[in-house]
């Protein structure tokens, strides 16, 4: 009986350890497969948490700096400055400024215009071009001359205020006689239509070449004028007369032959002891 309980023992313990073994290889085969689920899964899910931390590291780095275009300085405003700015025609001054103050630096240091070609509505903002000392204009069509301002303080400025107005079309010639100007300049224009023309006072040198009724001009002494150029003006004697005795300082004039040669009265009606005449033979008398 004992050995047949022994056999009986050992036959149920050898049962045992056989299906233990079967269930240890059972749990290290699930084991085995749930380790390459895992790894499966680990492979799908990186490649977009790779991205997603580049796109952070892309987003986090320190945005770049934009340097600014250093602006352009001009001491001289011409047309093709104007034209850079898409005008063709100037409405004001006051919005011709504030488009050069986008483009360029230090606007309010410019100290001379010279425009050519172009269609002026109104100088209404030229007090903003506080250097301003010189300003010539050709070929423009101008509505009127009103708010015209050349240098306010005029003693600060390098050069000499003044204003040159070459066969420009002016609908109205105002009042200019509030202007510190030294040396005007208008050519071509016919001053038949204006009833009172008033020029400063202050001019040193006056230029009125092909200008048709210029007597018109001279209703008022100018103390300081010393140079008047009257070419291509066809003058009566009366007319002349009248135009010396206005100019009592004068010293320098200029006539066209073709127009006046009575040399002998302009000595006459000057009591300066030098008058040059100066006409088309470039003949001179002191």
């Amino acid at each position: 009986m004992k050995k047949i309980k022994l056999v009986l023992f050992a036959f149920f313990f050898l049962l045992l350890l056989g299906c233990d073994k079967k269930m240890v290889e059972k749990k290290s085969n699930s084991l085995e497969k749930d380790e390459k689920n895992i790894n499966r899964t680990t492979e799908s899910v990186l490649p977009e948490n790779t991205k997603t931390t580049e796109n952070l590291s892309m987003n986090t780095e320190t945005p770049k700096k934009t340097v600014k275009e250093k602006k352009q300085t001009i001491d001289f405003l011409r047309t093709e400055n104007i034209q850079a700015l898409g005008l063709y025609k100037i409405e004001t001054f006051n919005d011709l400024f504030e488009k050069l103050m986008n483009k360029y630096d230090k606007v309010e240091s410019i100290n001379t215009i010279l425009i050519e070609d172009y269609s002026i509505e109104s100088f209404r903002g030229m007090e903003l071009f506080t250097s301003l000392s010189s300003m010539s204009l050709k070929n423009c069509v101008i509505s009127d001359l009103d708010n015209i301002i050349i240098v306010k303080d005029f003693k600060d400025s390098v050069f000499a205020p003044s204003l040159y107005l070459d066969n420009c079309s002016i609908e109205k010639f105002s009042d200019l006689s509030n202007i510190p100007l030294k040396e005007l300049f208008i050519s071509m224009f016919n001053f038949d239509n204006e009833s009172d023309v008033l020029l400063p006072v202050t001019l040193r040198t006056l230029h009125l070449p092909a200008c048709k009724n210029v007597s018109k001009c001279f209703n008022q002494v100018f103390p300081d004028l010393i140079a008047l150029n009257l070419g291509r003006i066809e003058l009566s004697e009366d007319e002349l007369r009248m135009i010396i005795e206005k100019c009592p300082n004068l010293q320098y004039l200029y006539l066209d032959d073709r127009c006046f040669d009575n040399y002998e009265l302009i000595f006459d009606l000057s009591d300066m002891k030098t008058i040059h005449y100066i006409g088309r033979e470039s003949s001179a008398y002191s």
